[in-house]
C-alpha cells in the first residue's frame, strides 16, 4: 500500500499522507514517495495548486521515531542526513515551488507534521486540530524549515514560545494567533481547501511561481529584493499570460491564463 495517495481534481492535486495507523508519521518510505510525487506535480502544467492532507483522524505526528536510531541509542548519522535531505527537498517544493499549497489539517500536526503545514501557503484546520512544535519533548531542534517558517507566520515572540514550550495549541487558539488561516468544522475542511485552490486556479501561474520564489528569499536585504524584482518582473512582462491580462483588462473581460 502506498504511503502517499494522489488524486487530481480538475487543476488541483490532492496529496494525502497515508499511514493512519501511525498518525501519518514521516517514515523514510513516506517522505521518499512525497518528494517524488512533488517532483512530478511541480512539473505538470495541468496542475495549478496542491492540497496536502492526511488520511484518517490526523494530519501528521512528525518523524517516525522507530526509524530514528537503534534501541541501544546508536544513530547512523549518514542515514539521518539522507532522511533529512529528503525532507529538505520536500520543503523546497512547498516553500519555493511554483504551485501554491493548502495544508488541510485534522487532528494532530506535531513536530515535522507542523513543519510541513507551516511550509504551505494557506493552512486550514478543522475543529479537532491540535498543533505542537514537539521537538523539545524528544530532545531535538525544530527541523524541516520550522525555525524559518514559524516566525514568518506568527511573529518571533509567539514562535519562540511555541518552540521552547512545546505546548499543544488547540484549533481555535491556533486560529486566533495566526498559526492557521481558518478553522472549520470537520465536514467543511476539504471543501474550504478546494475553494481556496479554485481561487488560485483563476490567476496567473507564472506570477504565483515568481511570488513564491521571491517570498522564499524575503529574509535578504532590500537591495536583494529589488534585484530579484528587476530580473523576474522584466521577464514576466514578456509572457503570454501578462499580455493576455492586459488585453482582458482593456476589453473588460476575465483573462484566461495558460502558464506561458
Amino acid at each position: 500500500m502506498s504511503s502517499v495517495l494522489y488524486e487530481q481534481l480538475e487543476k488541483t492535486a490532492v496529496i494525502t499522507l497515508n499511514a493512519p495507523e501511525k498518525q501519518n508519521a514521516l517514515s523514510t518510505a513516506m517522505r521518499t514517495e512525497l518528494r517524488d510525487l512533488l517532483d512530478q506535480v511541480t512539473a505538470d502544467d495541468g496542475v495549478r495548486s496542491i492540497i496536502l492532507t492526511g488520511a484518517g483522524k490526523h494530519f501528521c505526528s512528525g518523524g517516525d521515531i522507530s526509524e530514528m536510531g537503534a534501541s541501544d541509542g546508536a544513530v547512523d548519522l549518514s542515514r539521518s542526513r539522507l532522511r533529512m535531505g529528503i525532507l529538505h527537498a520536500i520543503l523546497r517544493h512547498l516553500v519555493a515551488g511554483p504551485k501554491p499549497v493548502v495544508a488541510c489539517l485534522r487532528g494532530n500536526a506535531f513536530g515535522g507534521g507542523l513543519s510541513l503545514a507551516m511550509a504551505c501557503d494557506y493552512v486550514i484546520a478543522d475543529s479537532t486540530g491540535k498543533l505542537c512544535a514537539s521537538f523539545a519533548r524528544i530532545g531535538l531542534v525544530a527541523d524541516v524549515g520550522l525555525l524559518w517558517t514559524l516566525p514568518q507566520r506568527v511573529g518571533a515572540r509567539i514562535a519562540r514560545n511555541l518552540l521552547l514550550s512545546a505546548n499543544v495549541v488547540e484549533a481555535d487558539e491556533a486560529g486566533r494567533i495566526g498559526l492557521v488561516d481558518i478553522v472549520t468544522s470537520p465536514d467543511e475542511a476539504m471543501e474550504q481547501a478546494l475553494r481556496k485552490s479554485r481561487e488560485w486556479e483563476a490567476l496567473a501561474p507564472l506570477s504565483h511561481a515568481a511570488t513564491k520564489l521571491g517570498l522564499a528569499r524575503s529574509s535578504g536585504t532590500a537591495e536583494q529584493a529589488m534585484a530579484f524584482e528587476s530580473d523576474v518582473q522584466s521577464a514576466l512582462f514578456t509572457t503570454a499570460d501578462h499580455i493576455e491580462a492586459r488585453k482582458a483588462f482593456l476589453a473588460k473581460r476575465k483573462p484566461v491564463f495558460t502558464g506561458r
